[in-house]
C-alpha cells in the first residue's frame, strides 16, 4: 500500500510546526532538539526553512531567552540589593534604636545620680544647718550662762563690796593677808614669814587699799597704822625685799632722805643678812 505525499509529509510538517513552537518559547537548539526528539542539525534545517518573518521571530524569542536570564541575574541583583539595603536599614535602625536606648539608659543612670547627689546634699544641708542651730543654741545657752554668771559675780562683788564697807577697816584689811608666806633669805629667820598682801597691787608689786572709799594707800602704810596707830611719815622699806609682804615686823620706816633704804640695799647686796631694822630696833 502507498502513501501519498501528503501523508509522507505530514510528520515532518507536525515536528516542524512543533520545533517552530519550542523556538518561539525561546528554547535554544539544544534544548528544541532534547524535547523533540531529533538532532540539532535537523532543528536547524527546519530553522532555515522558515518563512523570513518566522525566523526572525525565533531569533528574537531566541534573544529575549538569552538575555532573560541576564535580566532575570539583574532583577535578581537588584533584589539583592534592595533587601540588603533593607537589611542595613533595618540594622542601622536597629542600631539607633540600641544607641537609643543605651542613652536613655545612660541619662537615665546620670538623673538618678544627680537626684542622689542631691538628696545627700540637701540631707548635708541640713545636718549642717541642723548643726549649726544647735551650736548657736549652745553658744546661746553659754552666753546667757556667762551673762549670769558675770551678774552673779557683780552682784557678789557689789554684795561683798557693801559688806567690806560695813566692816572695820582691820577686819577688811587682815581679810586680804595670807601670812603663810614665804620664808626671807636677807634677813634673820628671827624675822618670821612673810605676810603677803592677796588684794589688788600697783605695777611694782606693792599692795594697794581703798581708805574710806576715796584715800588709795599702800597695804604697808595701812598695816603700819592698824598695828601702830600712827600713819607713817616717810617711805616704807622692806628687811625681807618682798614688796608684797605686809607684815610689821618686816617693815621699818625710812627717813625723808631714803638713807636707811639705800643702807639697807648697799648692806644686802654685799651679803649681809640682817638681824634688826637700819632704822633701829623694832618698836
Amino acid at each position: 500500500m502507498s502513501l501519498s505525499y501528503e501523508e509522507l509529509i505530514a510528520p515532518h510538517r507536525q515536528l516542524a510546526a512543533k520545533v517552530r513552537q519550542l523556538l518561539l518559547d525561546g528554547n535554544s537548539v539544544k534544548d528544541v532538539s532534547q524535547m523533540a526528539g531529533t538532532t540539532m542539525h535537523h532543528v536547524r534545517m527546519i530553522m532555515n526553512n522558515m518563512p523570513e518573518s518566522d525566523r526572525a521571530l525565533v531569533e528574537q524569542a531566541q534573544e529575549q531567552a538569552r538575555l532573560l536570564p541576564i535580566q532575570q541575574r539583574q532583577a535578581e541583583r537588584r533584589q539583592k540589593a534592595i533587601q540588603r539595603q533593607q537589611q542595613e536599614q533595618d540594622d542601622w535602625q536597629r542600631e539607633l534604636e540600641r544607641r537609643k536606648a543605651i542613652r536613655d539608659e545612660r541619662r537615665r543612670q546620670q538623673a538618678v545620680i544627680k537626684q542622689q547627689e542631691a538628696d545627700e546634699r540637701r540631707q548635708a544641708q541640713a545636718i549642717q544647718k541642723a548643726e549649726r542651730q544647735r551650736l548657736r543654741a549652745v553658744r546661746e545657752q553659754q552666753r546667757a550662762e556667762r551673762a549670769l554668771q558675770q551678774r552673779q559675780a557683780a552682784e557678789q562683788r557689789r554684795i561683798d563690796k557693801a559688806a567690806r564697807k560695813r566692816q572695820p577697816l582691820p577686819v577688811r584689811f587682815w581679810s586680804r593677808v595670807n601670812q603663810n608666806g614665804p620664808m626671807p633669805t636677807v634677813c634673820h629667820p628671827s624675822y618670821g614669814n612673810c605676810w603677803e598682801w592677796t588684794g589688788r597691787v600697783d605695777y611694782k608689786g606693792y599692795g594697794r587699799m581703798t581708805v574710806k572709799s576715796k584715800h588709795n594707800k599702800h597695804a604697808t602704810h595701812v598695816a603700819w597704822f592698824l598695828t601702830y596707830d600712827v600713819w607713817p611719815t616717810g617711805q616704807m622699806a622692806h628687811v625681807c625685799d618682798n614688796p608684797a609682804c605686809v607684815r610689821p615686823t618686816h617693815l621699818f620706816e625710812a627717813d625723808g632722805a631714803g638713807a636707811a633704804n639705800a643702807y639697807d640695799a648697799m648692806m644686802k647686796k654685799k651679803g649681809a643678812i640682817l638681824v634688826e631694822s637700819p632704822a633701829g630696833p623694832w618698836r
